[in-house]
């Protein structure tokens, strides 16, 4: 059952990945519908076409880097969850492992909506 409990924490970082990841790919081939259903969605993003390929260029960096943090954190966890099972320990240090690892790809993701917002407001609207 523990290693069951961190491979379904770690599923959630996985579908984190994937969704940042399409929304990157997206991004750089200038595929990502403006105000679409995926993409970094703050005030100056949605504000023109311009905008919104913009912040999302200047976000791609980051945008990796978010995709790399969740997938390394879903492996903790998961890692985290064999080796409660191995050692009889209890499942806080799957929790432990999952809260930082969610922490992290949350806030990899708030500075690259951040740098995206930046961006944004450099481009005037169309």
């Amino acid at each position: 059952m523990v290693v069951v409990s961190a491979i379904l924490q770690a599923s959630g970082l996985v579908l984190v990945a994937v969704v940042v990841g399409v929304t990157r790919t997206l991004a750089g081939r200038q595929e990502l519908p403006h105000n679409g259903a995926l993409g970094l969605r703050t005030s100056a993003t949605k504000a023109s076409a311009a905008a919104w390929q913009a912040g999302h260029d200047a976000a791609a960096g980051l945008l990796g880097f978010t995709m790399a943090v969740s997938l390394l954190g879903a492996v903790a966890i998961v890692t985290a969850g064999v080796w409660a099972l191995a050692n009889g320990a209890s499942t806080r240090s799957i929790l432990i492992v999952s809260a930082l690892a969610y922490l992290a790809a949350t806030g990899s993701l708030l500075l690259a909506t951040a740098k995206a917002n930046r961006a944004a407001r450099d481009i005037s609207p169309d």
